[in-house]
């Protein structure tokens, strides 16, 4: 009988210890939710391929799945809301890439500055309901060129 059963009686300590890889644990029939608890962060179970979705339900957030290397549209697959993706640290650029629009863009949380590098003029975003002093100071005069700084 293997030390490796389907209810592993190592401890966390021996684990680590021990220097086993997720990959190896894995082989062995560990479930993503077993090696989280001894330890192991999304970047080695990504490693030790295990998907954004069973990472989700293993109990991972958001930011800990973008820090361990997950893309935007990983993490959105996994079930994810656009606006929890946002709170994780992906970037407004990052979310276009889910083909959001400006509206989506805005009710994620973005502000003007965030929104600035995907060439939205200064009328769509008051269109959209940011007010002059949201977006004060971003464009030049006739909204259309970036003002560098």
């Amino acid at each position: 009988m293997s030390a490796f059963s389907s209810e592993p009686r190592i401890t966390e300590a021996v684990i680590i210890a021990s220097g086993f890889s997720a990959s190896k644990l894995r082989e062995q029939g560990f479930t993503e939710l077993q090696l989280k608890a001894v330890g192991f962060d999304a970047f080695e179970l990504r490693g030790a391929g295990f998907n954004a979705v069973q990472l989700r339900c293993a109990g991972f957030t958001p930011s800990e799945l973008r820090i361990g290397g997950f893309s935007v549209g990983e993490c959105f697959e996994a079930g994810f809301s656009h606006r929890r993706l946002r709170e994780a640290g992906y970037s407004a650029i990052d979310l276009k890439e889910l083909e959001l629009e400006l509206p989506e863009l805005k009710a994620c949380g973005f502000r003007p500055d965030d929104l600035k590098p995907l060439g939205y003029s200064a009328a769509q975003l008051k269109e959209v309901g940011f007010s002059a002093d949201d977006i004060k100071g971003l464009y030049s005069p006739g909204g259309k060129y970036f003002i560098m700084g």
